[in-house]
C-alpha cells in the first residue's frame, strides 16, 4: 500500500461517523458523517500534496467561426459532396421553424472553410437557413467536426431527409439576422427579434429581464435571483457580488450563447461555491435555455451543507392569472398558489392553494403553463422526476423554480443507504470538487397556454440526426465503425439491443436516480456507484452511429453529463486532482477499495483518483462534443486532458503490475486529442506509449511481472501477465500507433500478439492470467473479459497483415457472444461494448468475415 493511501485511512479513520445503514449484506455496511462533522480538511489535503502546479490555464471551449479558422482561403479535397441524412422527430411535432443542432464531421483535409457547408431539403432541393461552427480542426487546418445548427422541424415520429453538401466549390452566403447583442455600461442586451433580454454582470439575475422588443417595451418577467440558502438560513445569491467572468461563448445569426459565471455571495460579502450559467437566446424565438451549474469549490472543509437552492422569477402583476403543473397523471390547475415538489423518483407532493399538502406516487416532467391576462409563459425542465428532488411553485407575481428544494422532513429518512450520502438531516451535502447541472427552458411568448406538451417533448426527447455509418467511419473521426452487413453485425446489434434494455431495467430496479445519480448505475461490492465503469456513454454513442436508434444518444448523454459533473474533480486543495476521474465508489466519490473500514463517503483524494488509477476514459466526452458540441461536458473533457498532460503523465515512472494504468490513461489521453487536436494531449500521449515501449521485452514479446498468487492458483515467484491487463495497454498502444504511426508501436503489438496466441484456448479462449512463456492460469473462467483483448488483436493483425491474429480475435468474439445474455452489472456489459464495434469493423478486412 502507497503512502498516500496509508494517509488517506489514517485521516478516515480519525473522523467520528455516524450510525452504520443497514445494507443487504453485513460486511458492506456503510457509515456516513453527521452534519456537524464536515469531514476533511483542507490541511488534510495538502499534508500529502505532489507540489504540483498547472503548467498553463485550462484552455477554453471553443467554437470555431469562419474568422477563426487558419487556413480558409485553402482549397481542400472536396470540391461538391453531399451526404444524405434523416432528421427523425419525437413524440410531438418539432416546430418547422425549430433550430436542430448536430455535429457533422468531415475526413482530414475536405474542408478548410466553414462557408463550404449547406444544408438543403432533400425533397425540395431548398437551402435551409444555416449556423455553423467548428468543433475541432484537424493537424492541418481543416475541419474535423462542424456544429449545424439548422432551421429544420421534423414531423412527430416521422423523418425528413436533408442533404448536407460541402466542399469548395460551394459558397454559402452568411444568413441576415434579426438577433443582436448590445452593451452598454455595465449592462448587457440580447435583441432576439421576438423578446429583449437585459443582464447585469454586476447584479446577475437569469434569466435576465425579459421584455417585448421595441420602443415601449413590456416585462414579460424578471429574473428575481439564484439563491443559495446555507446551513445557517443566511441567503447567498448570484446577485450578492459581482460576476468573474461574462462572456459570449457562441455567436451567429440563428443563436446566441452567453456564459456566466461567478460566486454566491451574501449582502455581508460572505461568498460559498459557484455558478456558472448559460443562456442561449434563438434568432426570432422567444424561448432562452438555461443551464445552470453549481460547482463546489469551498476548500476549507471536505464537505459543505446548505438548505437549498432556488431560482426566482417576478411575473408582471395582473387580476386574470391562471397556472398548470403537470404532475406526471395529468394538471395540477388553479388560480392561486400551486406547488409541485417531486421529492423522490416516485414520491411527490402537491399543493393547492392555501390547502394542506398531499403526497402523490407520480412522476413529473417539471413543465408549467402560466396565463398572465392574455399573455402565457412557458416553462420546461430536463430530467425533473429524474433528477430528484426538484420543486415549482407558481403564485401570482411569481415562479419559483426549486433546484433543491428545502426540506420539510430529512430526505434521507426511509431511503435505501446508497441514495443517502448527499442529504444529512435535513440538508444537501456536496463534497469539494462536485458539480450538478441542471437544464431548463422558457417560452416567453408561447402560441397557446395549454400545458407544454410540445416544449416539454422537445426538451426531454428532441429530434435527432442520423447520419450513414459508412460516411461516419470514412472520415476517421469517431472509433472504426462496421459498415458491411453481416450475421455477426447482426448478432452483435441484437445482444446491444438486449444490454440496454438490462441497463435501463437494473437502473430501475437500484432507483439509480437523483440529482447526484442520474446516468449512473449502482450495485457493485453492495455499496459503490458504477462511475460509468469502462466507459459506458462511449459505448452508447458508437451504438447511436451504428443503428440510429435514440434510446442509445439518450443514455450517453445522461451518462457523460453524470461523468463531467460527478465523477471528475473539479476543485481540490490539491491542484495535482483537478480534472482526475474517482474510481467506482461509495458515494461517486467515497473510498472505492473492495476492503476498506471504514466504508464511508469521507475519502483523500489519492492514486485512486488520477488518471493512472486504471479507471480514466474520456472516450465518451470526446463523442459528445464531436456529435453535439455540450460545452459543459466539453468544459470537464479539458480538464481530464490537462490532468493526464501535466499532473498525471509526468508522474509514471513504472509500468508496475497494473499495465491497464497505462492504457485507460492513453486512451484517455487520445480521445483528448481527437476532441480538440492540441499538440500537448499527442504529446502526453507519445509520453505515456514511450513508457511501455521502452520497457517492452522482446524474448517474450509482454511486460513480464510478478504474478499475484491468487492469480496463479496459489503458486508464488511465477512471471507473467494478467493478459486482459495486457489486452487494455494493446488497446492504448494502437491507439497511440494509429495518431502517430510509429513503427516501434508495430513491433511491441506484433510480439504481444504472438503470447496472446500462445496463451488462447479453443475450449475457453483467454484465462485471467498467463506466464511470460504463455502457459495459463485459472483456465477455467467465463469468457467474459474477451471484449477487452480481442479489440487490440484485431488491430495488431491490421498493421502487421497477420491473418492469424485475425482469426483468433474472430474465434474469441463469436465464443463471447454464443453466451446467453446474463449481465447482472452494466459494468459487464460495458466490458463487452466498449471496443467490440470496433473490432467487427477491423474483423471486415477477412477475406470471408463470417469465418473464423
Amino acid at each position: 500500500m502507497n503512502p498516500s493511501t496509508l494517509l488517506m485511512l489514517g485521516a478516515c479513520t480519525l473522523v467520528p461517523l455516524a450510525s452504520a445503514f443497514a445494507n443487504p449484506s453485513e460486511e458492506n455496511r456503510i457509515a456516513y458523517l453527521p452534519l456537524a462533522n464536515k469531514g476533511l480538511r483542507a490541511a488534510d489535503a495538502l499534508a500529502a500534496s505532489s507540489k504540483f502546479t498547472p503548467k498553463r490555464p485550462r484552455p477554453p471551449v471553443r467554437y470555431l467561426s469562419e474568422a477563426d479558422l487558419p487556413h480558409p482561403d485553402r482549397e481542400g479535397s472536396a470540391a461538391r459532396e453531399s451526404v444524405l441524412v434523416q432528421l427523425k422527430g419525437r413524440s410531438t411535432p418539432t416546430p418547422k421553424d425549430a433550430l436542430v443542432s448536430f455535429g457533422f464531421p468531415f475526413k482530414q483535409g475536405a474542408l478548410y472553410r466553414l462557408s463550404g457547408i449547406r444544408v438543403v431539403d432533400a425533397e425540395s432541393g431548398k437551402p435551409l437557413p444555416l449556423q455553423a461552427h467548428a468543433l475541432t480542426l484537424w493537424g492541418d487546418g481543416s475541419i474535423k467536426s462542424a456544429l449545424l445548427n439548422v432551421r429544420a422541424g421534423a414531423a412527430a415520429q416521422a423523418e425528413r431527409e436533408l442533404k448536407i453538401e460541402f466542399g469548395h466549390e460551394i459558397r454559402q452566403k452568411a444568413a441576415a439576422s434579426a438577433l443582436q447583442l448590445q452593451k452598454s455600461g455595465d449592462l448587457w442586451r440580447v435583441d432576439t427579434g421576438k423578446i429583449t433580454v437585459t443582464l447585469s454582470p454586476s447584479a446577475f439575475t437569469p434569466p435576465g429581464r425579459v421584455t417585448t422588443p421595441g420602443k415601449r417595451p413590456t416585462e414579460l418577467a424578471r429574473g428575481a435571483g439564484l439563491t443559495l440558502t446555507d446551513e445557517n438560513g443566511k441567503e447567498l445569491s448570484s446577485h450578492g457580488a459581482p460576476l468573474d467572468s461574462l462572456q459570449v461563448e457562441r455567436s451567429g445569426a440563428l443563436d446566441l450563447v452567453l456564459r456566466a459565471e461567478g460566486p454566491f455571495a451574501s449582502g455581508e460579502g460572505e461568498k460559498q461555491m459557484r455558478q456558472i450559467t448559460r443562456l442561449r437566446f434563438q434568432e426570432g424565438s422567444g424561448q432562452v435555455e438555461m443551464t445552470l451549474t453549481l460547482v463546489n469549490d469551498a476548500l476549507a472543509r471536505e464537505f459543505t451543507d446548505i438548505r437549498s437552492l432556488v431560482l426566482d422569477l417576478a411575473l408582471p402583476a395582473t387580476p386574470q392569472w391562471s397556472a398548470k403543473l403537470d404532475t406526471g397523471a395529468g394538471p395540477l390547475s388553479g388560480t392561486g398558489p400551486l406547488r409541485l415538489t417531486q421529492w423522490e423518483d416516485t414520491r411527490q407532493e402537491w399543493q393547492n392553494g392555501e390547502g394542506a399538502p398531499a403526497e402523490h406516487p407520480h412522476r413529473a416532467t417539471g413543465a408549467a403553463a402560466i396565463q398572465l391576462g392574455k399573455q402565457p409563459l412557458q416553462f420546461a425542465f430536463k430530467d425533473f422526476w429524474q433528477r430528484w428532488p426538484k420543486g415549482v411553485e407558481a403564485r401570482p407575481g411569481q415562479l419559483r423554480i426549486a433546484l433543491l428544494p428545502a426540506q420539510t422532513t430529512p430526505l434521507e429518512k426511509g431511503l435505501p443507504v446508497h441514495l443517502q450520502f448527499p442529504f444529512v438531516e435535513g440538508h444537501y451535502r456536496t463534497k469539494w470538487g462536485t458539480s450538478f447541472t441542471e437544464r431548463l427552458v422558457f417560452d416567453f411568448t408561447p402560441e397557446n397556454a395549454d400545458l407544454p406538451s410540445a416544449l416539454s417533448a422537445a426538451v426531454q426527447t428532441p429530434a435527432h440526426v442520423v447520419i450513414p455509418p459508412a460516411y461516419l467511419a470514412s472520415t476517421g473521426v469517431f472509433a472504426s465503425l462496421p459498415t458491411r452487413p453481416s450475421e455477426r453485425l447482426s448478432r452483435w446489434n441484437a445482444y446491444a439491443d438486449a444490454a440496454v434494455q438490462r441497463f435501463i431495467e437494473h437502473r430501475d430496479e437500484n432507483r439509480a436516480t437523483g440529482y447526484l445519480n442520474w446516468g449512473d448505475w449502482f450495485g457493485e461490492r453492495e455499496r459503490n456507484w458504477g462511475n460509468n465503469e469502462y466507459d459506458i456513454p462511449h459505448s452508447f454513442f458508437i451504438q447511436y452511429l451504428i443503428s440510429g436508434d435514440p434510446k442509445f444518444l439518450d443514455l450517453a448523454q445522461a451518462g457523460v453529463r453524470h461523468q463531467a459533473d460527478v465523477d471528475l474533480i473539479h476543485a481540490y486543495p490539491d491542484p495535482f486532482y483537478i480534472g482526475g476521474n474517482v474510481q467506482h465508489s461509495i458515494g461517486h466519490s467515497g473510498i472505492s477499495y473492495q476492503k476498506v473500514i471504514p466504508k464511508t463517503w469521507t475519502y483523500l483524494y489519492d492514486g485512486a483518483s488520477a488518471a493512472l488509477n486504471g479507471h480514466t476514459w474520456a472516450d465518451g466526452m470526446a463523442d459528445c462534443w464531436l456529435l453535439t458540441g455540450d460545452p459543459v461536458v466539453m468544459e470537464a473533457l479539458l480538464a481530464a486532458g490537462e490532468h493526464i498532460r501535466w499532473a498525471a503523465t509526468p508522474s509514471l515512472k513504472s509500468m508496475g503490475n497494473h499495465h491497464r494504468s497505462v492504457g485507460w490513461s492513453s486512451q484517455a489521453a487520445a480521445a483528448s486529442y481527437r476532441a480538440t487536436s492540441d499538440p500537448e494531449y499527442l504529446e502526453g500521449l507519445r509520453q505515456l506509449i514511450a513508457l511501455p515501449l521502452g520497457q517492452w521485452d522482446p524474448q517474450t514479446g509482454i511486460w513480464p511481472y510478478p504474478l499475484h498468487p491468487g492469480h496463479t492458483g496459489g503458486r508464488e515467484g511465477l512471471v507473467g501477465a494478467s493478459v486482459y491487463n495486457m489486452g487494455i495497454l494493446l488497446m492504448g498502444i494502437s491507439k497511440y500507433h494509429e495518431l502517430t504511426g510509429d513503427p516501434q508501436a508495430i513491433k511491441a503489438l506484433d510480439g504481444a500478439a504472438a503470447w496472446l496466441l500462445k496463451c488462447w484456448s479453443e475450449e475457453r479462449a483467454w484465462p485471467y492470467a498467463a506466464l511470460a512463456d504463455g502457459k495459463l492460469f485459472r483456465t477455467g473462467l467465463s469468457p467474459g473479459l474477451n471484449p477487452l483483448i480481442y479489440p487490440a488483436l484485431t488491430y495488431a493483425g491490421k498493421v502487421t497483415g497477420n491473418e492469424a491474429y485475425l482469426r483468433v480475435a474472430a474465434k474469441a468474439l463469436d465464443i463471447t457472444f454464443a453466451q446467453p445474455i446474463d449481465e447482472k452489472l452494466p459494468k459487464n456489459f460495458s466490458i463487452k461494448m466498449y471496443a467490440t464495434p470496433w473490432a467487427i469493423s477491423l474483423l471486415e478486412l477477412l477475406p470471408n468475415p463470417e469465418l473464423p
